[in-house]
């Protein structure tokens, strides 16, 4: 049986709160109503300013209640000066009168007049002295804290007490409350302890067999519900955030003949171990379901081209067909991939998955054990780009790479101020562009490997030209360890600093601080730097006031870019001139190309319209200087 709680009126509480009210209201100091305030500060050299007050009077102050001929202004407080008062005044008040005095005796012998337009709102006074000052004047010491303790002390014991009261009669009130609710509390504790109870039962219970329908019970991978449904997830998030999602399609190869010829046991062992490789080729963000008896889906998201996704799908490809033993025997199968991607080649999930089981398809009829895009021109497109690289890589590797150098020269004028160097092989009997190639592939390492080949050959090249001048090398990025490279390659080959121009992809400016470091690490060494892709990077005028520039180039091309155009490169042009960078234009090829640059500004061009002019070997020119 619950205990009876202690009756506590509301009215008697009620009471108690309006009392500590009344105790506060009396003993809080009255303010000034609205209107302006004038402070008057006064200073003793004893500071002894016990009982001293201010005596003000005026048309149009605004006074507390208690303050009467009887009762002059007490201090409203105190500073290192002295002691202060605070006298309200309504808006149009001009000036008024005072004097200061404890009892009978006067700070002055005459009354202050205060004219607020020539003394302002803030006026000091010292002890015997008629003047008033605008300024705080010079004091023998500062003011001392036992008369802001004499000043303050009928203070302590109303906040002290009020406090207190109002304390008492806000635990009293919860304690009330709190008494009334437990007994209530307790019989609802245990009915809801006995429905919490119930419901982990139920929740337990349901989550089992959630878990049986969405898991495939041979390899754990998702079922083909479980796909749909986190394919619609992924088709959504990409549709709000403009992003793109790929559906990769897996088909095993001669699965069957596994099955037929060693057994079902067999079988389910080949399905979990490929269930295992595919998951651990693919990133931990991605999925892969089993839909079938041989068939796995996996979706991507966040990738940045359809190359890296064709990549994945090559993975996958080789990942199945890697032996798998099992026993004492080897089988050996292969898979059949294709790729759909969202929005280009489905809306939903069902369209995805169908264009995606489409492009598989196309594999089988063609042999088995590839991978293709649902899309021919783009499966074309990648092909080609991918036996570019790896043409490349071959190059690298067994050393058929060549150097190029094209003049670079000064605008107006045609002398040639150095060679821009550049990277070439030949590939189906065509020359290619190595520095092209790895800007369109994702592989940093074959990015890297080229930017060595790169900055070694033609610091080689330009240490052997006898008429000197610098040598212009386009790099695919900026790393904390290159200025360490860079200087290691310049003392291999014999080379000055400053005979050599690194330029740098223009989004290097927002990459944050490891390029910028590098690149002033650079400057310092004398090697001269810049940045390129300037008009495709999307970069405000304004980066380039504090980056580290000696030289910008552009494309001659932007000159058609209805966007950028002529005014881009003109005001790139001036705002070199003024930060102390030059701008460069490759691909002039005609001379009305070279005509246009030099009209904008630009101080150098390269192209078939900029042969140089016939000069004597001349010294290092110093056309771009470091900032």
């Amino acid at each position: 049986m619950t205990p009876a709680v202690p009756s506590f009126p509301h009215r008697r509480f009620l009471a108690t709160v309006l009392l500590c009210l009344a105790w506060l209201l009396a003993f809080t100091p009255a303010h000034a109503a609205d209107g302006s305030t004038i402070r008057i500060h006064f200073h003793r050299e004893n500071n002894d300013y016990a009982g001293w007050g201010l005596h003000v009077w005026g048309a149009g102050l605004v006074l507390p209640h208690s303050v009467s001929w009887d009762r002059p202004l007490e201090p409203a407080g105190v500073d290192a000066f002295g002691i202060y008062f605070d006298v309200g005044v309504e808006p149009h008040v001009k000036d008024f009168n005072f004097i200061l005095h404890r009892g009978d005796y006067k700070s002055t012998l005459r009354d202050m007049a205060v004219d607020l337009t020539r003394h302002g709102s803030e006026i000091w006074m010292l002890d015997d002295s008629d003047t008033i000052f605008t300024t705080p004047p010079e004091i023998g010491h500062a003011f001392t804290l036992g008369v802001q303790a004499e000043q303050r002390r009928h203070q302590v014991w109303w906040w002290v007490g009020g406090a207190g009261a109002v304390g008492l009669v806000v635990l009293a009130f919860v304690w009330r409350v709190a008494r009334r609710r437990v007994a209530g509390a307790r019989e609802e504790l245990a009915a809801n302890m006995k429905l919490l109870l119930q419901t982990q039962e139920e929740l337990r219970a349901q989550g089992e067999r959630m878990k049986a329908g969405s898991a495939d019970e041979l390899t754990g991978l998702p079922t083909r519900g479980a796909l749909h449904q986190g394919l619609a997830q992924a088709i959504a998030r990409a549709s709000r955030d403009g992003g793109q999602v790929a559906v990769v399609f897996v088909d095993l190869d001669g699965f069957k003949q596994v099955n037929d010829t060693a057994g079902h046991d067999a079988g389910d062992e080949v399905l979990r171990t490929v269930a295992r490789r595919l998951r651990a080729a693919l990133r931990g963000s991605d999925v892969v379901a089993r839909v079938g008896g041989d068939e796995f889906v996996a979706v991507i998201e966040s990738f940045d081209s359809a190359a890296q996704v064709f990549k994945v799908g090559r993975k996958l490809v080789r990942a199945a067909a890697e032996p798998i033993p099992v026993g004492e025997q080897s089988h050996q199968i292969g898979a059949s991939v294709g790729i759909a991607l969202f929005p280009g080649d489905g809306a939903d999930a069902a369209s995805l998955l169908k264009a995606a089981d489409d492009a598989m398809y196309d594999i089988k009829r063609g042999g088995k054990n590839g991978c293709r895009f649902v899309d021919a021109a783009r499966q074309t497109q990648l092909e080609r780009q991918l036996a570019l690289e790896e043409g490349l890589r071959a190059s690298l590797d067994q050393d058929r790479l060549s150097l190029t150098a094209q003049p670079l020269v000064e605008l107006p004028g045609g002398r040639r101020w150095g060679d821009q160097a550049s990277a070439v092989w030949v590939h189906d009997g065509l020359p290619q562009n190595a520095q092209a190639v790895v800007g369109a592939c994702d592989d940093p390492a074959l990015a890297t490997a080229l930017d060595r080949w790169l900055l070694s050959s033609a610091c080689r090249h330009a240490a052997r030209q006898v008429e000197g001048g610098c040598v212009a090398v386009e790099l695919s990025g900026a790393t904390s360890e290159m200025a360490a490279q860079v200087r290691e390659t310049l003392a291999e080959h014999g080379l000055p600093p400053q005979r050599l121009l690194l330029w740098f992809p223009a989004r290097l400016l927002a990459d944050g601080q490891v390029g910028a470091e590098t690149l002033l690490r650079l400057r310092s060494h004398g090697v001269r730097v810049g940045y390129t892709g300037v008009s495709e990077a999307d970069v405000s005028l304004q980066r380039f006031v504090a980056a580290p520039i000696d030289m910008l180039r552009i494309e001659a091309s932007v000159r058609r870019n209805e966007a950028l155009g002529t005014g881009y490169v003109r005001a790139l042009a001036a705002l070199g001139a003024q930060c102390g960078f030059s701008v460069a234009v490759t691909g002039l090829a005609s001379d009305d190309d070279r005509r246009w640059a030099e009209g904008c500004g630009c101080s150098f061009g390269t192209g078939p319209a900029c042969v140089p002019a016939a000069v004597a070997p001349r010294p290092q020119p110093a056309a771009v200087s470091p900032r």
